[in-house]
């Protein structure tokens, strides 16, 4: 197993949906359904596997990815509207998908350029960390920082 990484640039609370299975074939009527859920309308996301990202500054969502499927499906709302369903994507390719605004919904999949920092054992590591090794780290350069590094130690 390994990560996807969906990061959220709309300014709006945005719904993601990325499994393995078409939510067109999962449920033909879900956008039927949604207009009718109305006001409940995050209990229905949550029923339908979607995980939300806040708004603010770029939040970023790891999504487990099965290393025997290379493609999954995503789906996507915001705004009160569904804008994008079964948008596939290339795991084996791509690891990073960003969600913008520009100037309507805009999907795309990239791989960032990582950005090295030299560290030594001991020293103090600011912003996220998360360990990715025995021996390595990923991090943010500060903790207002967007750009990811990886830290090895």
């Amino acid at each position: 197993m390994y990560s996807i990484y969906v990061t959220n640039e709309t300014g709006s609370q945005l719904y993601v949906r990325l499994q393995n299975e078409k939510l067109s074939a999962a449920n033909p009527n879900f956008c039927f359904e949604l207009d009718m859920a109305k006001g409940n309308v995050t209990s229905y996301m949550v029923q339908w596997s979607f995980c939300s990202i806040p708004s603010h500054h770029n939040q970023t969502l790891p999504f487990a990815v099965d290393l025997t499927h290379d493609r999954m499906y995503a789906s996507f709302y915001a705004s009160n509207r569904v804008f994008m369903v079964d948008y596939e994507i290339n795991c084996s390719q791509f690891g990073c998908v960003f969600v913008s605004l520009s100037p309507n919904f805009h999907v795309v999949q990239t791989n960032p350029e990582p950005v090295w920092i030299p560290a030594k054992k001991g020293d103090t590591l600011k912003g996220k960390i998360v360990k990715a090794g025995p021996q390595s780290y990923f991090g943010r350069l500060s903790a207002n920082a967007s750009a990811s590094c990886q830290v090895k130690l």
